[in-house]
């Protein structure tokens, strides 16, 4: 299934509008504007016409945020099963990535930086920190 590009049409105050309120939310008017199509398509929220403020978007943006977090919070959980490995104080990269809800590229880019032990402790759900073996290549607990 291909894509369309379309446009939309606004005046320069509304614009301005939409970059000032994108600004403040650390996104940008495409982001903005994107999201507010899908909404509209999926009859989540209504079209209207008229200037484009900041309280229109308001209660829109604040269930965006509300979702993403939801959504975050759901790929972090740790599910039991993935909590108690066979040997808990050794763990693959993969089992590791699941315990902390996160991604392999995550813990290499974390281990490159320095900062394995401060972010798995930050991110285990019991508080551990972990370390690299670099002769098994397996995560140690600390």
């Amino acid at each position: 299934m291909g894509s369309k590009v379309i446009g939309l049409r606004v005046s320069e105050d509304e614009y301005k509008n939409l970059e000032l309120i994108a600004r403040r939310r650390a996104t940008s008017v495409s982001a903005i504007v994107y999201d507010s199509v899908i909404k509209l398509l999926s009859g989540e929220i209504k079209p209207t016409s008229g200037s484009v403020t900041e309280e229109v978007l308001e209660e829109y943006l604040e269930k965006l945020k509300a979702d993403l977090i939801q959504e975050l919070n759901s790929h972090q959980q740790v599910k039991p099963s993935q909590q108690d490995p066979s040997d808990g104080s050794k763990l693959s990269c993969a089992e590791l990535s699941r315990r902390l809800g996160c991604n392999k590229t995550t813990l290499w880019r974390w281990r490159n930086q320095g900062k394995l032990q401060q972010k798995t402790k930050e991110r285990d759900p019991d508080g551990k920190p972990w370390k690299y073996d670099p002769d098994d290549k397996i995560y140690v607990e600390v």
